[in-house]
């Protein structure tokens, strides 16, 4: 005990050439407190700083700031290498606050990778349960674009569950859909308009392609013509369809 002391150095424990051991038994605590508590390594070696529990399956480790309230308020930096984080394969890495923000500060390819390679079963969800602005979900590139890639010829396949999909663009010509066939065969790519119906008959129309513009009071879109497939005979074995072109000739009818 020193009462009087005030330097940082009051009571200093040295070992010139040996290690220093504080041990207690299993059920006590070694206690530490202080206005700081500053531990740092003078050994250049991996694990030069190592904090490890191995006493039983309920052990476990805590860092806790109880009254910190800064978007640091606990920090883990590396200066000139990495951070690593690993758990067990069946067990999670859960990260949750406010708002979670995963920044990249390298300029290059892949400067922020999800990955999982582990096996056939495994899958990549991103859900916003609760969100309901048309933008709950958003993927944006300000400067370049975005690529989505299944190409598995047996299984790569994109789907969107949705009642509409929109594709808007303010540039001159725009926007354009591209359906591109790069084999060297003669078929060509598809543009597929499939009525999955149980009961198929008379008169259902399979596809439509609307166009619609507006009149020169910028008054609500029109439909001002379209092109539908509708089929003529549904009979197994006498099936019949037609393609009709429509077009408006007066007050958008």
């Amino acid at each position: 005990t020193n009462t009087q002391g005030t330097s940082e150095s009051a009571i200093t424990l040295t070992s010139t050439a040996g290690g220093v051991d504080i041990n207690a038994a299993a059920g006590k605590d070694v206690d530490i407190s202080g206005g700081q508590i500053l531990l740092t390594s003078a050994h250049d070696t991996a694990s030069s700083i190592y904090l490890r529990a191995n006493a039983g399956t309920s052990e476990t480790i805590k860092v806790h700031a109880d009254q910190g309230t800064s978007e640091s308020s606990i920090q883990l930096l590396s200066d000139a290498g990495g951070v690593d984080i690993d758990a067990a394969a069946a067990k999670d890495v859960n990260i949750a606050g406010g708002q979670v923000a995963l920044v990249s500060k390298d300029d290059a390819s892949s400067a922020i990778s999800l990955l999982t390679n582990v096996g056939t079963s495994e899958t990549i969800a991103i859900e916003n349960k609760q969100g309901q602005a048309a933008n709950s979900i958003k993927i944006d590139s300000s400067d370049g674009g975005i690529t989505l890639n299944a190409s598995q010829a047996a299984r790569g396949k994109i789907v969107m569950n949705t009642p509409s999909v929109e594709v808007t663009s303010s540039a001159a010509s725009s926007p354009i859909v591209n359906i591109t066939n790069t084999n060297a065969n003669e078929n060509p790519g598809e543009l597929r308009f499939n009525k999955d119906s149980a009961s198929g008959g008379d008169n259902d129309v399979m596809g439509l392609i609307s166009f619609y513009g507006t009149d020169d009071d910028d008054n609500t879109h029109e439909r001002l013509a379209y092109i539908d497939a509708i089929i003529t005979d549904s009979a197994h074995g006498s099936e019949a369809s037609s393609l009709r072109f429509f077009v408006a000739e007066n007050d958008a009818t």
